[in-house]
C-alpha cells in the first residue's frame, strides 16, 4: 500500500525539504539538480506566475518513496495543465524513485496521484525518455488507456571516464588522438595556461567567478547572437543565485580556463551520484583558432579522472560536433504529454494530444541513437552515491562582483 499527495511549496515545512532532498540522494538517478533548493529557485526566475508543487508517494511507514515535481497555472480558478519543473536553460525537476524500492509500486503511486490532479493535460518536458523509470510510467498510463505523446526532441552525449587518462586516449582512434594532442600543444604553446575550479569558495569569490562566466559568454557566438544567459534577466537571476546554493553543498563545479591570466572558456555544471552534467559552457571567439572549447574539455575530463568524482560527463544540451568528438555514449531527451483518462471524462486532453501527435508525424521524424544508450545499469547504477562530494577552497583572481 502507498499513499500519494500533492503538496504546494507555500506549504512545504523543513521536515519536508530534508525529505525530498534525502530522497534526491537516495533514488537511482537523484541528482543535486532535484533537490528543493533548486526547485524553489527555478520557478522564482523561471516561472514566478505559477505554483510551485511536489507530487509525492509514501510507503506504509511514510517513507517518501517517489516524488515529481510539478508547475500549475497560478491565474486559473480551475488547474487545467500542469507542467514539469525544467526548461531549455535548465532542465532540473525530474522523477525521483529510491532505489531501494520496486519501480512498478513507484510508479503506479505516481500514476494515482496524477490521475487525481484534475488536469485536462500534463506536460513534462526535457526529460530523458528511455530512462527506465521514465519508461515504466509511459507504459503504464498507456495501458490504462490515457493520451500520451512521446517524443524525442534531440540526442545527449555522454562520456564514460576510464580510470586515467592515458586509457582515455588509448579508446581514442588514431586520427582523434591526434588531433587531441595538436589542440593541446597549440593552445600551451599560445601562451600560459591556467585552469581554475571553483568549488568551496566564498560569496564574493563565487560572484567573481560568474562575472567572468558572462564576460566570456558575451564574447562568444552566442553574444552575437543574443542567446547568453546575461541577455535574459530571468537566467542570470537564476544561475548567480543558484551557484552560491550548489556551492554550499558541495555540488558545483566552475571551470575556468585562462591564457596569460585572460579569460577564455568556461564550463559550468553540477557533480552529483558520480555524474558531472555540464550545464553551460562557451569560449571567446577571438580565440576560437585555439580551440578553448576542446582543450578544456581535456582539463575537465583529466580533473574528475583523477579526482574521482565523477565517471560520467553528460552534456546535458543537444548534440552538436564539439560534444559529439568526446562522447562514447548517448540517450535521448524528449517531451512527454499526458491526458488522463478517457474522451468521455476528457476530451480536451484528449484532443490536444491527438493534435500534437499529428502535427509530429507530418512534420518530424524521431531520431534514432547513433551511439550506445547509456542508461544501462552497468554504466549509471554502479555510480550512485547518496554523499555530496568534499572539495577545497582554491583562490581565484580578485575582481569586482556584480553577479547578484
Amino acid at each position: 500500500m502507498f499513499k500519494t499527495e500533492l503538496v504546494a511549496a507555500s506549504e512545504w515545512a523543513d521536515w519536508l525539504t530534508g525529505q525530498w532532498n534525502q530522497l534526491c540522494a537516495a533514488s537511482r538517478y537523484g541528482h543535486p539538480s532535484s533537490r528543493s533548493e533548486m526547485l524553489r529557485c527555478f520557478q522564482a526566475h523561471f516561472a514566478p506566475g505559477q505554483r510551485l508543487h511536489l507530487l509525492t508517494v509514501r510507503d506504509q511507514s511514510n517513507r517518501l518513496i517517489a516524488g515529481l515535481p510539478m508547475l500549475a497555472d497560478g491565474t486559473s480558478p480551475r488547474i487545467l495543465k500542469y507542467q514539469g519543473v525544467n526548461n531549455e536553460w535548465y532542465p532540473t525537476g525530474h522523477l525521483l524513485v529510491h532505489q531501494e524500492v520496486q519501480l512498478a509500486t513507484a510508479i503506479a503511486g505516481l500514476v494515482e496521484g496524477l490521475a487525481q490532479l484534475g488536469a485536462c493535460s500534463i506536460w513534462l518536458d526535457w526529460i530523458p525518455i528511455d530512462r527506465p523509470d521514465w519508461r515504466a510510467l509511459i507504459e503504464q498510463v498507456r495501458g490504462m488507456g490515457w493520451g500520451v505523446q512521446a517524443r524525442t526532441k534531440f540526442e545527449v552525449g555522454t562520456t564514460r571516464l576510464p580510470t586515467t587518462w592515458s586509457e582515455f586516449e588509448s579508446e581514442l582512434s588514431k586520427n582523434s588522438r591526434k588531433r587531441v594532442r595538436s589542440e593541446w600543444k597549440k593552445f600551451s604553446e599560445a601562451g600560459q595556461m591556467q585552469l581554475q575550479v571553483f568549488a568551496g569558495v566564498d560569496r564574493v569569490r563565487l560572484a567573481q567567478a560568474m562575472n567572468t562566466v558572462l564576460e566570456i559568454e558575451a564574447r562568444s557566438w552566442k553574444g552575437t547572437a543574443g542567446t547568453t544567459i546575461g541577455c535574459r534577466p530571468a537566467a542570470r537571476g537564476f544561475y548567480c543565485e543558484s551557484v552560491a546554493t550548489l556551492d554550499a553543498i558541495g555540488a558545483l563545479r566552475l571551470f575556468l580556463l585562462t591564457l596569460d591570466g585572460r579569460p577564455v572558456a568556461f564550463d559550468l555544471g553540477i557533480v552529483g551520484g558520480g555524474v558531472y552534467r555540464a550545464k553551460k559552457v562557451s569560449y571567446a571567439k577571438e580565440y576560437a583558432e585555439l580551440s578553448p572549447g576542446h582543450v578544456l574539455n581535456q582539463l575537465v575530463f583529466r580533473h574528475f579522472i583523477e579526482s574521482g568524482h565523477a565517471q560520467i560527463v553528460d552534456t546535458v544540451g543537444p548534440m552538436n560536433d564539439a560534444n559529439r568528438r568526446w562522447s562514447n555514449g548517448s540517450y535521448r531527451c524528449g517531451r512527454l504529454v499526458l491526458a488522463p483518462g478517457n474522451w468521455f471524462t476528457n476530451a480536451t486532453g484528449r484532443s490536444t494530444v491527438t493534435l500534437l501527435r499529428a502535427k509530429a508525424a507530418l512534420h518530424s521524424v524521431t531520431p534514432e541513437l547513433t551511439l550506445p544508450n547509456t542508461w544501462a545499469d552497468d554504466i549509471w547504477n554502479s555510480t550512485r552515491s547518496s554523499e555530496l562530494l568534499p572539495h577545497a577552497p582554491i583562490s581565484v583572481p580578485e575582481s569586482s562582483p556584480s553577479c547578484v
